[in-house]
């Protein structure tokens, strides 16, 4: 349900950058909300991949996969979301903000990793 949801507001997120932002943001800043915009998109579609998961193979106890996108398209997106937002409000940007992304970024890629080492398991499990 999750995945489906946080899907629709990237769609409308995806609207507003196309539609609203696109004469706000400069060139470089409109393909940072987009490239935020479509790792969220990507991560929606993984948490509907972990829910099927999840209950093909309820062994696999998948919640610290769904925390981990969960929590890396709060600080992958939303740091670069907050980054643009205080950009155009011409608010100075605190370094440590930019620091944010790269760990949302290592979220994604520990939700990832994680559920391969778990499918993996699984696989050894079948073939024995």
């Amino acid at each position: 349900m999750l995945g489906a949801l946080l899907a629709g507001i990237t769609i409308a997120m995806g609207a507003l950058g196309a539609h609203a932002l696109k004469d706000i943001l400069n060139v470089a800043q409109l393909q940072t909300y987009e490239t935020a915009v479509r790792y969220q998109m990507y991560h929606a579609f993984a948490l509907l991949l972990l829910g099927i998961l999840q209950n093909q193979y309820p062994q696999l106890s998948l919640s610290i996969c769904k925390k981990l996108v969960l929590v890396g398209m709060v600080l992958f997106g939303g740091s670069i979301y907050l980054v643009l937002l205080l950009s155009h409000l011409a608010v100075p940007i605190p370094f440590w903000i930019y620091l944010i992304t790269p760990m949302g970024g290592l979220c994604y890629i520990s939700s990832w990793l994680l559920l391969a080492a778990k499918l993996y398991r699984i696989s050894q499990k079948v073939e024995n």
